[in-house]
C-alpha cells in the first residue's frame, strides 16, 4: 500500500489518502516494528509540498484565460492566501501579506495614482503578486521602471482586459484557495490520527 503516482493531482491526492488509510489500518504497527516509518513520512512530504494556492495557479483559472504575465516570473511559486482589490492607494491597513493585489478602477482614476508606488508598496507589504486590469479608465500603460521593479523583486505582475467580470474571477479564486486549504486540513487530520 505505498503511494501511487499518477498524472492527475486529484488522483495523486486520492491515492495518497487511500495509502494513508490502508497504511494506518493494516501496515502502521508492522512498519514501526520493522523500522519502515520513514515511508509514511516520505508520502506526507510528497503530498504536502504544495499546500497553498500559488501565483502560477492563477493561469489555470478559466477567468484568467486572457491574462498575461508581464514581469516577475521568478516569484510564481509565492503563495496567495487571498485577494485585495485596491480602492485607494492607502491600503496598508487592509492587507496582511500573501495577497493578490488587484488594480482596477476606481484607484486608477485617482489624481495621485502612481502604479510604480503602488507596486512598490505591495512588495513592501509582502503581497504575492498583482493583477492589472487594462483598458481605458483602468491601467492604460506600464512604464519600464514598474517592470524592472517587479523583475528585481520576483513580484509577478499579471495583466488582463478590464471587461473580464471580476465577480466570476473572485468566485473562482475563492473556490481554488478554499479547496487547497480544505485539502491541507484533511491531510493534517489523517496524519494526526495515525
Amino acid at each position: 500500500n505505498s503511494p501511487v503516482c499518477t498524472s492527475s493531482t486529484d488522483s495523486l491526492h486520492f491515492s495518497m489518502i487511500y495509502s494513508y488509510i490502508s497504511f494506518a489500518i493494516s501496515g502502521f504497527p508492522a512498519s514501526i516494528k520493522l523500522g519502515l516509518f520513514p515511508l509514511l513520512q516520505f508520502a506526507y512530504n510528497v503530498n504536502c509540498e504544495k499546500t497553498m494556492f500559488q501565483c502560477k495557479d492563477l493561469l489555470s483559472l478559466t477567468t484568467m484565460s486572457q491574462a498575461d504575465v508581464i514581469a516577475g516570473s521568478g516569484g510564481m511559486e509565492k503563495g496567495i492566501r487571498w485577494s485585495y482589490k485596491a480602492e485607494n492607494i492607502n491600503f496598508e491597513k487592509w492587507v496582511r501579506g500573501n495577497e493578490l493585489l488587484i488594480i482596477s478602477a476606481p484607484v486608477t482614476q485617482r489624481k495621485n495614482f502612481d502604479l510604480y508606488q503602488t507596486i512598490k508598496k505591495a512588495i513592501e507589504l509582502n503581497m504575492s503578486c498583482a493583477l492589472l486590469l487594462m483598458g481605458e479608465n483602468y491601467v492604460t500603460q506600464i512604464d519600464e521602471k514598474v517592470i524592472d521593479l517587479a523583475e528585481n523583486n520576483d513580484f509577478p505582475i499579471f495583466t488582463m482586459p478590464w471587461n473580464v467580470p471580476l465577480l466570476d474571477f473572485f468566485e473562482e479564486l475563492g473556490h481554488a484557495i478554499s479547496y487547497l486549504d480544505d485539502r491541507k486540513d484533511i491531510e493534517d487530520s489523517l496524519l494526526a490520527e495515525i
